[in-house]
């Protein structure tokens, strides 16, 4: 896994994501969720459709007027002027949104046997998969606002 951080962007995998999304928008948030979906039912969720995932959802709660506190720099990162404006004029997502994003992201924490991306943190340990769940957690209860 080539993550550097426990944040949401903190990985090869998430900011791959975003150059995808910065290129065709909501389209890409709909291919994360698909994927993990597909996945689950395959059995198995792989640590690139799971940090997708979580990228794609922690835009969708940002579009929603949710973002992470303090949001990302994506300069350099993405070749979209003003991108913050662009997630949140641009998107126009829904509450619906917002809880797709929750559920899905339960596929992939619910279950560490089934996630890869679950079991990679908790190899770990807790010093590592705790600040990892802390994140998560922040991500659903923003979520969970921009649900409403």
């Amino acid at each position: 896994m080539g993550a550097w951080g426990i944040g949401i962007f903190e990985n090869d995998d998430a900011m791959d994501w975003l150059l995808e999304f910065a290129q065709v928008g909501a389209v890409a948030i709909a291919g994360a969720m698909t994927d993990v979906r597909d996945s689950a039912q395959n059995g198995y969720i792989e640590v690139d459709a799971g940090s997708r995932l979580l990228a794609a959802c922690d835009i969708t709660a940002a579009a929603r007027g949710y973002p992470s506190s303090p949001k990302p720099d994506f300069t350099g990162a993405v070749d979209v002027e003003g991108f913050w404006t662009f997630v949140e004029d641009r998107l126009g997502l829904e509450p619906e949104d917002a809880i797709a994003c929750s559920d899905a992201i339960s596929l992939v924490t619910d279950d560490p046997s089934q996630s890869e991306l679950m079991g990679l943190w908790g190899d770990g340990g807790e010093a590592s998969l705790k600040p990892f769940l802390a994140t998560v957690d922040d991500l659903q209860k923003r979520l969970a606002e921009a649900s409403k």
